[in-house]
């Protein structure tokens, strides 16, 4: 289990980092960043499900599989984060700006940082596994 809560508080503090970032060194409205982490948050939960999905492989590794499921459940996400992002009411409900590249840009960077989180986890759990006595 605290596998698995480094994992989140770990994303949860790059989000958080990445909000207090974007937030002093750009003029982005309050809807801008919130689209932002939003969207790093749903894309960075389903890297999560693919770094958990087998842990001797790096998470992007893992899209390979016999699971058919995957790529269902991939396109239902980003559908509906599209849907989110582009159609006006849905937008509205939930207070974000309209999309444009440097948020998304910014998104990806945040996306990035999360997975970057989460090999170095796996890195640190593979040292310990290797070097501690048994």
């Amino acid at each position: 289990i605290g596998y698995a809560l480094a994992q989140g508080l770990g994303i949860a503090a790059v989000l958080l980092a990445g909000h207090a970032l974007l937030h002093h060194f750009t003029t982005w409205s309050e809807a801008d960043l919130r689209l932002v982490v939003f969207t790093a948050l749903v894309l960075a939960l389903f890297l999560l499900i693919l770094a958990n999905r087998d842990l001797a492989h790096a998470a992007l590794a893992n899209l390979r599989g016999d699971n058919p499921w995957l790529a269902r459940m991939f396109v239902g996400v980003a559908l509906v984060l599209a849907a989110v992002m582009l159609i006006p009411g849905l937008r509205a409900v939930m207070g974000f700006a309209s999309v444009g590249l440097p948020p998304l840009a910014a998104a990806l960077g945040l996306l990035i940082a999360c997975g970057l989180w989460l090999q170095t986890l796996r890195w640190a759990d593979g040292w310990r596994l290797h070097w501690t006595p048994a």
